[in-house]
């Protein structure tokens, strides 16, 4: 009786773990040219990490992502009287998935975000600058989490142009 109790648990285990294996996205993609000076060069190394961190990271993949990312910022008055000014942060990507065996264009993809921080009224605060830096580094993990979705979502590989 015991044996058997044993055997089913086992059965019922495998039949489980069985169905929990994950699926591994088809495609994988290499990195190209990204622009955007230094931003460009944080948001290569996030996205880097987290194409990796999806499985879906290859440096000799025949799809190729260039994209380009630049913050832009705005003052930005919310209220009547103007008692406090804030500052936007208008963060946006441009995104090509170009298929290297038919070199041609397969995903466009383009997106903005925006972001606003309260501006101390002293200049020797450093607040500032961390709020800017902060926020740039947030809103390029925003953006990356986005395009890596869209990435392992995309089905269609036939060329756009």
């Amino acid at each position: 009786m015991f044996k058997i109790k044993l055997l089913i648990l086992l059965l019922v285990s495998l039949i489980i773990s069985s169905c929990v294996v994950a699926n591994k996205p088809s495609k994988q993609y290499t990195l190209g040219y990204i622009g955007g000076g230094v931003d460009g060069l944080i948001y290569s190394n996030i996205l880097t990490a987290q194409l990796e961190s999806f499985g879906i990271f290859n440096k000799n993949s025949s799809y190729q992502v260039n994209t380009s990312i630049s913050h832009d910022q705005e003052l930005y008055i919310t209220n009547i009287n103007k008692t406090s000014d804030r500052e936007r942060i208008i963060s946006s990507i441009k995104t090509e998935v170009l298929d290297l065996n038919q070199n041609c264009i397969i995903f466009r993809y383009d997106k903005k975000i925006k972001q606003f921080y309260v501006i101390s009224a002293n200049i020797n605060f450093t607040s500032n600058q961390k709020a800017i830096e902060t926020i740039k580094r947030k809103n390029s993990e925003i953006l990356s989490k986005d395009l890596i979705y869209k990435l392992i979502e995309l089905n269609n590989t036939t060329c756009n142009e």
